[in-house]
């Protein structure tokens, strides 16, 4: 799978590996933002150098939020979008 190709190119550099899915109800409140902290800081705490992600390539509000989160693209694949966090 691409995915399972994906954390293999990047283990290294992201061996972590995040997925989020809020409902629509419950985005746009801190709660993406407030997870992604929680997880980044534990992480970071555990010595653990990056976590990485897929977004789909339709869905711009989710790539907008890794984006101003500021998580870094990796690579397009087909139907998703990679980004990675150096922490």
């Amino acid at each position: 799978s691409h995915s399972a190709d994906l954390q293999k190119k990047y283990k290294a550099e992201y061996p972590a590996h995040l997925h989020i899915d809020l409902l629509p109800e419950y985005q746009r409140k801190g709660l993406g933002h407030r997870l992604v902290d929680t997880l980044a800081a534990h992480l970071k705490a555990k010595g653990v150098p990056g976590v990485m992600l897929t977004v789909g390539t339709s869905n711009q509000a989710g790539q907008s939020f890794y984006k101003k989160y500021g998580f870094t693209f990796l690579e397009n694949i087909p139907g998703d979008i990679a980004f990675g966090l150096k922490l």
